[in-house]
């Protein structure tokens, strides 16, 4: 005969749990979301059709690998990093705006955040301050050459949506090291879709949120990069507000 409390505790341990099944519906919907975010941006890039069957292709390769790294990681000691454990800073009052038809003179100590489809605008207004600065860090998922930008002035962070890439952690090393080899430094984020698909939106904002604090106001400026469509209506809010001008 069978254990009577045996089966009612097996009963217990299979039965559907509220908090289980939540967290598997939440993490089914933000694998939904992510893959979603990474084709948007992909073809927001000019991708060819080829380009992006390819490039679903080789992620579903490296699928199992990346979950088990994300397995780990959120086994593993928390980070260090300060601005990874702060929650992302909350609106704030309006800041300045511009409107998009004004002439944009970037200038020390400010920070500016282009909203469009794919890079144009930003280059633009990168291309054209660019010599007033005595680097410019690009920190971007495009190959290639910064254009309008003589090579040698640039400093090219590469970000990666896959397993491949940089941490954001180790980014953001690299980010403060550079920043304090050369303070006279114009930072260009053209990236931010990559940064949202290699983390969450959360650690995004408060990556780009901690650049911001990072550039010395004396002799450092920000320009930053971002579909509309990468982020949800609060988050993208939560990234206006952090800019002084917003185009």
């Amino acid at each position: 005969m069978s254990d009577p409390d045996r089966d009612a505790s097996a009963d217990r341990r299979d039965a559907p749990d509220n908090e289980y099944a939540r967290a598997y519906s939440d993490g089914y919907a933000e694998g939904v979301r992510s893959a979603l975010r990474e084709l948007i941006a992909n073809a927001t890039r000019g991708h060819t059709v080829s380009e992006l069957k390819y490039l679903a292709q080789s992620r579903l390769a490296q699928l199992a690998e990346e979950v088990e790294r994300k397995r780990r990681g959120m086994l593993a000691n928390p980070r260090t990093e300060t601005w990874l454990r702060r929650p992302p800073t909350p609106l704030a009052p309006p800041r300045p705006w511009t409107g998009g038809d004004a002439t944009i003179r970037v200038a020390p100590g400010r920070t500016y955040l282009v909203r469009e489809p794919r890079p144009k605008k930003s280059l633009e207004i990168v291309g054209a301050a660019a010599d007033r600065f005595a680097s410019v860090l690009w920190i971007t998922a495009t190959p290639g050459a910064l254009p309008g930008v003589p090579t040698e002035k640039v400093a090219r962070l590469a970000v990666s949506a896959g397993t491949d890439g940089p941490s954001i952690e180790s980014l953001g090393g690299e980010v403060r090291r550079r920043l304090q080899d050369v303070p006279s430094t114009l930072v260009y984020l053209d990236g931010m879709e990559a940064v949202v698909l290699a983390s969450d939106a959360g650690t995004a904002l408060r990556f780009v949120q901690w650049i911001l604090e990072e550039a010395p106001p004396e002799s450092a400026a920000v320009v930053a990069s971002v579909h509309p469509g990468t982020l949800e209506a609060k988050e993208l809010g939560v990234l206006e507000h952090s800019f002084q001008v917003v185009l």
